[in-house]
């Protein structure tokens, strides 16, 4: 009976050592395998890993960007594939809407840059607003996307297919200016509307373009 109750004492002593063993907070670890201490010296987990930084982030697209995209070019009228490339680059890349303007101004030409300058801290951050911005700024308009379309010419150099292209990129610039790349009705408007102002007196012309700004009426059923 004595080895017995001997025994089972032993049991019962290694089911509490066990028990409280497992009653233990398991200490957290860093990436680096370092323990997480806060001041009242209890495990707690970072918030926000170090390599999920914001300068490790643009870091590392950074550098996969750098070997695909190429810098902007000094050519205004080729600006805008400039941009056409670097957003399905972006898309590709998957870059977060946040990092695309960081990512955007060291690809940017001297003149850009000089341009941007004068914008402040919260418009640098949006990417949409520094490409509108740069665009207008080097008067590449929806006026001047349709002027360039209409009075294109081949030059005695290039190829029908390189004059082809040219049209063609300058009229999918203009639409989507007058977003109507993928509006067929919007499309059909923009078109009659443009026919119009054509037949209009230049003063009359003039009045339409002052009211329409940047953008275009759509025509009255």
């Amino acid at each position: 009976m004595e080895i017995e109750n001997a025994r089972a004492q032993r049991e019962h002593e290694f089911r509490m050592a066990h028990a409280g063993r497992l009653e233990e907070p398991q200490e957290e670890r860093d990436e680096n395998g370092e323990n997480i201490i806060d001041d009242s010296g209890r495990a707690e987990r970072r918030r926000r890993p170090r390599s999920q930084t914001l300068a490790d982030w643009v870091k590392r697209y950074g550098s996969a960007l750098k070997q695909v995209v190429s810098p902007m070019p000094n050519e205004p009228s080729e600006i805008p594939q400039f941009f056409e490339s670097i957003e399905a680059i972006f898309r590709t890349f998957e870059v977060p809407e946040d990092l695309q303007p960081k990512l955007l101004l060291p690809f940017l030409s001297v003149k850009a840059k000089s341009l941007i300058s004068r914008l402040s801290a919260t418009e640098l951050d949006n990417y949409n607003f520094v490409r509108d911005f740069l665009l207008s700024e080097f008067k590449l308009t929806p006026r001047e996307y349709k002027l360039k379309f209409d009075t294109a010419t081949k030059r005695s150099d290039e190829t029908y297919i390189y004059f082809a292209a040219c049209l063609r990129n300058n009229l999918r610039y203009y639409l989507r200016s007058r977003d109507c790349m993928d509006d067929f009705d919007s499309l059909f408007a923009l078109l009659v509307s443009d026919k119009l102002k054509s037949c209009l007196s230049s003063g009359a012309l003039n009045y339409v373009l002052a009211l329409e700004g940047q953008d275009w009426f759509y025509l009255q059923r």
